[in-house]
């Protein structure tokens, strides 16, 4: 695993989208640990196949496991964290059969042709994985909080209707199961690197 590498494209990511600029010297690259660039590194390679349960020591479920419409979350998992002032840095993630993937793909580009660009690019990304055979596929989304958990968050996202990309998949995707997954081991070292 090269971690510069892996910097390099975050670095080039970020500062494509015209953010504050973020440089290879940034404190931010000391709170990771290797479990967390391996982490990245796997999101980096393949978005698509991505498996959460491949990468416990970076991420844990949380007690949130979601369907549209639903706010029950499933009483097997772990409990949320208690709320700091530390930010929570989350994902969502639903797996999904390759071919329920395309489905809903096509669906969202049908109802939401403005935002024909990003189903496009699931499609290409999609092909190029020159599936023989139905495969499990990961959609995420990844997120960032103070004032509330990841959980909170989906709940919330997931009782609105429409006026966000996510909320907008959710009102075509109502049967998908969301994951609610939090970055372990970055809260002390945030409260430390921002000085609190």
């Amino acid at each position: 695993m090269d971690i510069n590498a892996i910097r390099q494209q975050i670095i080039q990511r970020h500062n494509a989208k015209e953010q504050r600029p973020l440089g290879a010297q940034h404190r931010i690259w000391s709170i990771f640990r290797t479990s967390h660039y391996q982490l990245l590194q796997s999101l980096i390679d393949s978005p698509l196949t991505f498996d959460p349960v491949e990468h416990t020591s970076a991420i844990q479920a949380t007690n949130t496991r979601l369907v549209v419409g639903s706010q029950h979350a499933d009483p097997n998992l772990t409990e949320d964290m208690e709320l700091s002032s530390s930010p929570e840095y989350y994902f969502r993630c639903a797996r999904l059969l390759s071919d329920e993937f395309l489905e809903y793909i096509h669906l969202y580009e049908h109802r939401f042709p403005a935002d024909a660009a990003w189903s496009q690019n699931f499609e290409q990304e999609v092909n190029k994985l020159e599936l023989d055979k139905p495969c499990l596929l990961s959609i995420m989304y990844v997120g960032f909080t103070v004032a509330s958990t990841g959980s909170q968050r989906l709940r919330h996202d997931l009782s609105v209707d429409g006026g966000s990309r996510f909320t907008n998949f959710c009102t075509i995707a109502t049967e998908i199961n969301w994951m609610v997954y939090q970055v372990v081991r970055l809260r002390g070292y945030f409260r430390r690197l921002l000085g609190h």
